[in-house]
């Protein structure tokens, strides 16, 4: 039986920090199922330090899992197309900022070199999008988060505002004492849509992601439609969607009681 051949992985690292712990499990599984996976390293992720940890120290950690050298540079990446060097490209995470410079065609980072050189010898290239899913849900919803705000702001009477200012309050202090507690009721509004549209978030994620890599783009939705529809699972399917909701109900209580309190009648 002939052993099968091993694969050259390109892994390009760019400047999402929360992703990295993750991230360095999936190098280890491809590590551990023997292929060869050459790291590669965005300006971001050589030079930035933050609270997720030192960029000097991810980079040695990330070259002691491989075993390689990892290529820092546009000049050391160029030669990955004439060469040919890997079977397949891994941009994992992979900021907005890498996307959309990748898809205008712009070569400024190792990370872009190396997208650029591999795909001319018509070899696959795989983007793992750092995307935070409550966020991506609150974004597609903005405009009709705005016009909540906006109704809110208009509900607001003249006379209060009217007074407040011949009583000299102006400025911030109008924003924060008058406007904002009077506001209250449609932020509690806003934060129940956005809360619970980021616990059922599924289609942003199954469309970019399909829940990889190893299922670290997963949210609890997608989670339990596979279980339910993919593997068969529909009592275990079923009991997390039973749990899902009472975490929902649980959390939404919670803001509810927290935003009441603040809310002030006129």
């Amino acid at each position: 039986m002939s052993k099968k051949k091993q694969r050259t992985v390109g892994f390009a690292f760019t400047g999402s920090f929360c992703t990295y712990e993750k991230i360095k499990e999936v190098v280890r599984q491809l590590v551990k199922e023997d292929n060869r996976v050459i790291p590669i390293f965005s300006q971001t992720a050589q030079t930035v330090n933050c609270r997720f940890g030192d960029a000097r120290d991810f980079i040695i950690e990330i070259q002691e899992i491989t075993g390689e050298r990892g290529i820092f540079s546009i000049q050391e990446a160029e030669p990955i197309g004439p060469k040919g060097l890997l079977d397949i490209l891994v941009i994992a995470p992979c900021t907005g900022n890498t996307m959309a410079k990748l898809a205008a065609g712009i070569t400024d980072t190792p990370v872009l070199m190396a997208a650029k050189a591999h795909m001319r010898n018509d070899k696959p290239v795989v983007l793992s999008p750092a995307t935070n899913d409550a966020l991506g849900a609150s974004l597609k919803n903005i405009g009709f988060l705005m016009i909540i705000y906006t109704a809110g702001l208009q509900t607001i009477p003249k006379d209060v505002m009217e007074s407040a200012e011949l009583d000299g309050c102006s400025g911030l202090k109008k924003v924060l004492k008058i406007e904002l507690p009077l506001l209250m009721p449609t932020v509690t509004i806003n934060l129940f849509v956005s809360i619970s549209g980021a616990f059922k978030s599924f289609d942003i994620p199954n469309a970019m992601t399909g829940g990889g890599p190893y299922g670290s783009t997963m949210p609890v939705a997608m989670n339990i439609y596979q279980e339910a529809f993919t593997k068969y699972n529909l009592g275990y399917g079923s009991a997390k969607s039973v749990i899902l909701f009472l975490t929902v109900a649980a959390v939404t209580l919670i803001q509810l009681y927290c935003t009441r309190k603040k809310e002030v009648e006129y």
